[in-house]
């Protein structure tokens, strides 16, 4: 055994000395370095083939961006939240056993809503058949404390200590995610080029980090910190007193007080460009940190985006002015307000049904109003017409929920034009 202990030192310590002394010569060091960064290429997230994945359509519907993952030991996917937000992957405690042995305990919080949370090694999660990269850790919590949204199949949040691996592009024509190599020259990226900050700012997970660019929020102001919350379902989310100052009266028209501390912003100017029909919260200051505000989902959608996070780099291609997260389609889901706020089309899409000659159960046109009824739902929504000028459309002048005694139950800000 001494023979062979001696042996595999003495052939270490050649082995070594000879390659070093190869790499001295200069016509060799090209070789070695290319070899060295083909392993380096090679073990890295770019040199993945992550497929495309697709937005599971009922979820992004309603704001949420939602897409098919495994994890093990499950042998089906469940649905994940994308979440440039969320500094760690979740997942909803009712899979704990599923996990193995706890590793400890560790708060969780996200805007004004804390939970109490475990955490666990990793699983390995999959794309289809591919593995993707993720932290060392995942956590685990009630989801439902933070949205009523978390039934299942909606199960979790793929974050940033994931997503950091790749590059990310979000098709919202296309209803998908696809995975870019982030070596691609970055010239042919399509869209305005902004440089993403990794911060801690605002939460509370040491050694996480989140998604920033350095720019002013949806209303102006000075540049700040910017939040790219995938996982926030509004436009974004501005400071209070911003909400309350002159820069909002564009075209004569003012910010209107929604509930929950929303606002109704019909138009406003972003990185020199108008957008319409924004939904935003008052802000928090744990959630972007002091003076800082949060672009969400719904004002996303209005472009292609790209997080090609291995450069820190964000790209924006605009492709339209108002929100693009409902489907062109004409069900009774596509007529109903989503968290209280009308479909930014929904006048289009009522006017298709005014025209049809065998309008569909759910609903009724007369004297000028509209009745819209949901199975099982003993509650009536209801939209006033009323036709302008010779081309024969017709525009919502207000809309409303009565219950069966036709009691108002709650009123809708109407999208502008």
């Amino acid at each position: 055994m001494k023979l062979w202990i001696i042996w595999w030192r003495d052939f270490k310590a050649q082995f070594f000395l000879n390659m070093t002394r190869c790499f001295r010569q200069p016509f060799l060091r090209p070789i070695f370095t290319a070899v060295f960064l083909h392993f380096l290429w090679s073990n890295s997230a770019a040199a993945q083939t992550v497929p495309a994945i697709p937005f599971d359509a009922n979820w992004i519907n309603k704001g949420v961006l939602a897409v098919p993952l495994r994890f093990e030991p499950l042998d089906k996917p469940l649905l994940f939240i994308i979440d440039t937000g969320s500094p760690i992957t979740l997942i909803d405690k009712s899979f704990n056993r599923l996990l193995g042995k706890r590793k400890g305990r560790l708060n969780y919080q996200a805007w004004d809503l804390k939970a109490k949370g475990a955490t666990y090694e990793a699983p390995k999660f999959f794309a289809g058949e591919t593995q993707l990269l993720t932290g060392s850790n995942i956590l685990t919590c009630n989801l439902k404390q933070f949205s009523p949204d978390f039934v299942y199949p909606l199960v979790g949040v793929l974050g940033m200590d994931s997503l950091q691996h790749y590059c990310l592009q979000v098709d919202f024509s296309a209803r998908q995610i696809r995975f870019l190599d982030s070596l691609t020259d970055q010239s042919k990226m399509p869209g305005k080029q902004f440089p993403i900050v990794f911060s801690t700012i605002s939460q509370t997970l040491p050694g996480y980090f989140r998604t920033f660019i350095e720019h002013s929020g949806l209303i102006g102001g000075t540049e700040a910190n910017l939040l790219i919350d995938t996982g926030f379902d509004l436009d974004g989310a501005i400071d209070p007193d911003l909400l309350k100052s002159p820069l909002l009266f564009l075209s004569g028209r003012s910010p209107q007080k929604m509930d929950n501390g929303r606002w109704y912003i019909p138009e406003t100017i972003w990185d020199g460009a108008a957008y319409t029909n924004l939904v935003v919260r008052e802000t928090l200051e744990n959630a972007a940190g002091k003076g800082g505000s949060v672009l969400g989902l719904r004002f996303l959608s209005r472009f292609l985006v790209t997080f090609d996070f291995p450069n820190r780099l964000l790209y924006l291609h605009p492709q339209a002015a108002g929100p693009r997260l409902i489907d062109e389609d004409h069900s009774l889901e596509s007529l109903l307000p989503i968290n209280g706020i009308l479909p930014f089309d929904i006048e289009k899409r009522l006017n298709i049904l005014i025209q049809n000659q065998r309008p569909p159960w759910y609903f009724r046109w007369f004297g000028g109003t509209i009745e819209v009824r949901v199975h099982g739902d003993p509650t009536i929504l209801k939209y006033s017409m009323r036709k302008k000028g010779s081309d024969g459309h017709w525009h919502i002048q207000k809309a409303w929920r009565v219950d069966s005694n036709g009691k108002i139950l709650q009123t809708y800000l109407v999208p502008s034009k």
